[in-house]
């Protein structure tokens, strides 16, 4: 799969991405980024708006679709919302590290799931070595401490999307 989602990334095109989660779960949008191990893709949410960034295990893809009638009465919202691309701003050595340094340079909240189905929100505070620091957030928005995960264990992280920033308007409000 990781030649067609360079394929795609090269075409700056709309894919519906479906991952091993669901077989009738999947989510729309841009390959911002691909190596062997993960993706990041920019998220279109289903009313055609910016949704954010979601790093996923490549490995966990079981079908691309492209050219679809969802993905063509997207084309027809986006730009109703005003619909552009985000840049990250941000290199890191891979996929996974880019998501990382992004969110822990802005500051931004995010979600990471592991392969245990666990997972945690809140500010990345350190991804150096192997293991990803967070200062953690509940669904109220406040501080719950400090939480930490092997990199190695992440097979999944969403930042910018409706959730997180709900969580990061709750954690500011005192």
């Amino acid at each position: 799969m990781i030649n067609v989602l360079k394929k795609i990334k090269n075409e700056k095109s709309l894919c519906e991405v479906y991952t091993t989660s669901g077989a009738d779960s999947f989510t729309v949008g841009f390959v911002y980024d691909c190596d062997d191990d993960f993706y990041i893709l920019e998220c279109v949410s289903p009313d055609g708006r910016w949704d954010g960034f979601q790093c996923r295990e490549t490995e966990d893809i079981t079908m691309i679709r492209q050219e679809t009638p969802c993905i063509k009465a997207l084309q027809k919202l986006m730009p109703f919302y005003n619909f552009y691309h985000k840049d990250m701003n941000a290199d890191g050595k891979d996929s996974l590290d880019t998501v990382l340094q992004y969110v822990r340079k802005n500051r931004k909240i995010c979600r990471i799931e592991t392969y245990r189905d666990s997972g945690m929100s809140g500010f990345v505070l350190d991804a150096a070595e192997n293991v990803v620091t967070v200062s953690l957030i509940n669904g109220g928005g406040q501080n719950m401490g400090i939480g930490y995960v092997l990199k190695e264990d992440i097979d999944f992280i969403s930042v910018d999307s409706e959730d997180e920033l709900r969580l990061e308007i709750l954690s500011k409000q005192k």
